[in-house]
């Protein structure tokens, strides 16, 4: 199995840095009355949002790319997934195809979905396992990542549970970038959600190719 896992980190990484950037010039401005109102703290929201958007898509790439891997035969440290057909996919283009089936495209935001499509191929896979104990924070953290991408009110009500599971309240406007910039109640050294987050998923992710 190629390194996705350190990709997916380093990906993260560089999400990270982008959010900890504007944090610093944001810093530099308000030090000067006539540069005070270049980075207001709406548009550096905006930025943790774009951030995290980066985040969670490179997530759903990770999960994807890994399956099919799997369905082929790579080697993880664990060894080799056991394919319930039998045998593996010749080619990753194969794989995917029928993993495919007739839609267009794979949804890897929903953790059931996943979870679900692991059980169709393989026989008690890392997909199965580690997607699946961890369902109600990858809900979770779709639910922000819907909210995001998503004006209707049905983003804002799942977005409003999850930081009231997460952080517990709600955020003024339901505003993503604004509790993705809030800092994690009770974390030793203080850490945002956005870094929080990021963290807890690249963990998933080195237990999903151990």
């Amino acid at each position: 199995m190629p390194g996705l896992a350190s990709d997916f980190r380093v990906g993260n990484k560089r999400a990270l840095q982008l959010a900890a950037g504007i944090e610093a010039s944001r810093t530099q401005l308000a030090k000067k009355a006539r540069t005070r109102g270049y980075l207001p703290l709406s548009a550096t929201e905006l930025v943790y949002e774009l951030a995290y958007l980066r985040v969670f898509v490179a997530w759903e790439v990770f999960l994807q790319e890994t399956f099919i891997r799997y369905l082929c035969g790579y080697r993880a440290a664990h060894g080799q997934e056991v394919p319930l057909s039998g045998t593996y996919f010749g080619t990753l283009a194969s794989a995917h195809a029928a993993v495919l089936g007739h839609r267009q495209y794979l949804l890897w935001h929903n953790p059931t979905t996943v979870v679900n499509r692991a059980k169709g191929f393989l026989l008690n896979s890392q997909h199965e396992i580690v997607v699946g104990s961890a369902t109600a924070p990858l809900e979770r953290f779709a639910a922000i990542r819907h909210r995001i991408a998503h004006a209707q009110e049905h983003a804002r009500r799942e977005f409003d549970n999850a930081t009231m599971t997460l952080a517990g309240k709600r955020y003024s406007g339901g505003r993503p970038g604004r509790f993705l910039r809030d800092w994690v109640p009770g974390a030793v050294p203080p850490v945002r959600w956005l870094e929080a987050i990021s963290s807890q998923l690249e963990g998933l992710a080195s237990q999903v190719t151990p």
